[in-house]
């Protein structure tokens, strides 16, 4: 697979705001998104559900209880709203 990296805001338990080109993330396609390596998050997988000019909205498909801990923590830590 490609790999892309770009800048996101509004994450949440259910998903992201990934700024990247529409053209590049189909409607319905799943992804893997990665964190950062202090975070112990590796990857989430998630689905591209909105797509603009902007970017594109990803929902975060189902994962495990320790994904879910460790996302939790990630947001707690006032991880919102990140920017690259």
């Amino acid at each position: 697979g490609r790999e892309c990296v770009a800048s996101t805001r509004n994450i949440s338990m259910d998903g992201m705001f990934v700024e990247a080109a529409p053209d590049r993330l189909d409607a319905a396609k799943l992804v893997w998104v990665q964190f950062p390596a202090d975070v112990g998050l590796r990857c989430l997988k998630a689905m591209v559900v909105h797509s603009s000019e902007q970017g594109v909205g990803l929902m975060f498909c189902a994962f495990e209880n320790e994904e879910r801990h460790l996302l939790a923590r990630f947001l707690s830590e006032g991880h919102q709203w990140r920017e690259e």
